[in-house]
């Protein structure tokens, strides 16, 4: 289904639905993410088993906190996810609107006729293509890898599950760190317009969140909005990126007025 994420988050909240972002990840035992230090000559020597393991894990978190995951050796199918949206929706007093990017085993016919079997309790939704920057569980599948490759490096099936399913226990029991990841600037769309309803709040907003620094992320690029249009991001100063992010929300006329405003009537900070 098709839908701008205003319009999606508008209607989760009138249907007391939960918004959950969902992904598929891969672990390999053969994957290094070790960072440090070593005296100059004497590069850092680290041993890897050399039969190459692997498990996979699709999850699923929102950002009030919560997470879900499940761990299965095989590719993804459209039975494997399946079974995850059932548990999903089973462990959920809410309606489920769930977001995904654009794999083909989430278009499948097996999936969309169990959607339509089961609208009442869970809803589709997906993402622009080529854009998992725009998912939250993107960031936590980066976090997930470095976890699992600090200390003792993983050698079997066994040792990557162990340390998966610790790592996602433990974000279960710390709703904080599963929200932190919807705090990632590619995600501004999520929370930009909170409870803001003018430009020029969004404007102090950004400015008392970025704390005077550029938003690295959006500069010197073209920056398509999920589920929306596009608006292009000019180099130079916050004022530029700002505005580029403006765009994509509120008319020229519009913002221009509320940037006039700021301008001749700022506030002085406490």
């Amino acid at each position: 289904e098709s839908e701008e994420y205003p319009a999606i988050s508008k209607r989760a909240k009138a249907e007391n639905a939960i918004l959950y972002w969902a992904d598929e990840t891969g672990v390999s035992n053969c994957e290094i993410v070790e960072r440090g230090f070593s005296p100059k000559g004497c590069p850092p020597v680290l041993p890897v088993e050399t039969k190459r393991r692997r498990v996979n894990m699709i999850s699923a978190l929102s950002s009030q906190g919560k997470v879900r995951f499940m761990i299965y050796q095989d590719t993804m199918n459209q039975q494997r996810l399946i079974r995850f949206m059932e548990r999903l929706v089973r462990s959920s007093e809410q309606k489920v609107f769930l977001i995904l990017d654009n794999l083909k085993v989430h278009h499948g016919k097996l999936v969309a006729a169990w959607l339509e079997k089961h609208k009442d309790k869970i809803e589709m939704f997906f993402l622009p293509p080529y854009a998992p920057e725009y998912n939250p569980d993107e960031y936590l599948n980066h976090a997930l890898k470095i976890s699992v490759h600090s200390g003792q490096l993983p050698y079997t099936t066994e040792d990557i599950s162990h340390k998966i399913q610790s790592f996602m226990r433990k974000l279960q029991h710390h709703p904080p760190l599963v929200s932190s990841f919807f705090r990632h600037p590619a995600l501004s769309y999520l929370y930009l317009l909170k409870n803001i309803k003018q430009p020029c709040e969004i404007v102090r907003k950004c400015l008392a969140d970025a704390r005077g620094q550029r938003i690295g992320v959006l500069h010197r690029r073209r920056f398509q909005h999920p589920f929306s249009g596009e608006a292009n991001i000019h180099t130079g100063s916050n004022t530029a990126v700002l505005v580029g992010l403006l765009e994509i929300f509120f008319p020229a006329s519009t913002i221009s007025n509320s940037l006039e405003t700021l301008t001749s009537s700022p506030q002085k900070e406490k």
